[in-house]
């Protein structure tokens, strides 16, 4: 069983050497401070601000500031995630299935596994 990612989570976001003073608390952010796994340079997996969902999101390139992530699915437990992950084909990488099967069964006991308070 892979580890889990922690302070910030995001373990792949951590070593694209974002600085600790840059997270951002934004989920449509590129720097949010609750990215799981990037899946692609398009996909990654977050864990919603409130601690009780994970989320599948897109980036999309809308704004006249740049591109900003927007949720395309929302998923209570694991084994949601993963079917949607399956099905629409975006677990690719071994790291990110190890990632993902890793995580807690219900999103909003992710938070106490990592250790971060919720809102």
């Amino acid at each position: 069983m892979a580890a889990l990612p922690n302070t910030p989570p995001g373990g792949v976001a951590v070593t694209r050497g974002i600085p600790d003073t840059a997270w951002s608390h934004n989920e449509r952010d590129d720097a949010y401070v609750g990215e799981i796994v990037r899946l692609s340079a398009r996909r990654r997996i977050i864990i919603d601000r409130g601690g009780s969902q994970y989320i599948v999101q897109k980036m999309f390139d809308e704004t006249s500031h740049g591109a900003v992530w927007r949720g395309v699915s929302y998923h209570a437990s694991r084994d949601s995630l993963i079917r949607r992950c399956v099905t629409s084909q975006r677990l690719s990488t071994a790291a990110a299935t190890e990632i993902i099967t890793a995580l807690p069964e219900l999103a909003r006991r992710y938070v106490v596994q990592i250790d971060q308070p919720s809102n």
